[in-house]
């Protein structure tokens, strides 16, 4: 008899895969979760939860991430690494605005200059798809699309092109604290410019940088969208 070839142990998968798989366990959690507070839903939960009050909203957000990247190239490292991000965004009513961010690791910063769009707020709201429960509403219209671009600083400033994807959970609801408190779970790709190609720079390895950042919300105006809200939903 001929022992059988002993098979290789399969490999663990990626780190940003384990992440992705673990937000989108806690965003179907939270989506079918019973609210914690029945208060919290001003005892309607049309969806708005006193978001109108304000005109702008303006988010700081301090978190960290893993700096994965794919495809080793040489002169760059290649070995994942752990990121500092800090970033400032300013939205319209919540929907739609600017991101200006960095992410720092041992060895370069990176500068993320873009736009940010959460379509499936004024979406589902208008259309009346909503749970009526305060966390898992404000969870599911909170996911948001970045695009913009990236300076990186790797030995020569470099362009790249970037964009990202996450979603939020309320820790501390709008109704509760200003505009609220988020924890955020989001992953941003960088890919170098075909311009800096083009131009004979050794081009920059694409990256991943899966992260997780606790984010604070403030309303810095208020009157001009505050009346569209119907009553039951302002204090």
């Amino acid at each position: 008899m001929t022992a059988s070839p002993r098979r290789s142990p399969r490999p663990a998968p990626p780190l940003a895969a384990r992440m992705a798989y673990v937000a989108l366990c806690a965003l179907s959690a939270l989506a079918w979760a019973p609210a914690s507070r029945a208060s919290a839903d001003n005892g309607v939960g049309d969806g708005l939860y006193g978001r109108l009050r304000h005109d702008f909203f303006v988010q700081v957000g301090v978190g960290a991430g893993a700096r994965l990247i794919p495809e080793a190239q040489p002169g760059f490292p290649s070995e994942p690494s752990w990121a500092l991000l800090v970033d400032v965004r300013a939205r319209m009513t919540g929907v739609a605005g600017i991101v200006v961010g960095t992410s720092t690791t041992r060895t370069n910063t990176t500068l993320f200059l873009g736009s940010e769009v959460r379509p499936l707020y004024p979406a589902l709201v208008l259309q009346g798809i909503i749970t009526g429960r305060a966390r898992a509403d404000l969870t599911i219209q909170s996911l948001y699309i970045e695009l913009g671009a990236a300076l990186r600083f790797v030995g020569t400033l470099r362009t790249s092109f970037g964009w990202g994807i996450g979603f939020e959970v309320p820790l501390v609801l709008p109704q509760q604290f200003s505009q609220g408190v988020w924890l955020r779970f989001g992953v941003r790709h960088l890919r170098e410019a075909r311009s800096a190609r083009d131009l004979g720079v050794s081009a920059a390895p694409a990256e991943w940088i899966p992260h997780v950042s606790l984010a604070m919300t403030l309303g810095v105006s208020e009157g001009r969208f505050a009346g569209w809200e119907p009553p039951r939903t302002r204090r």
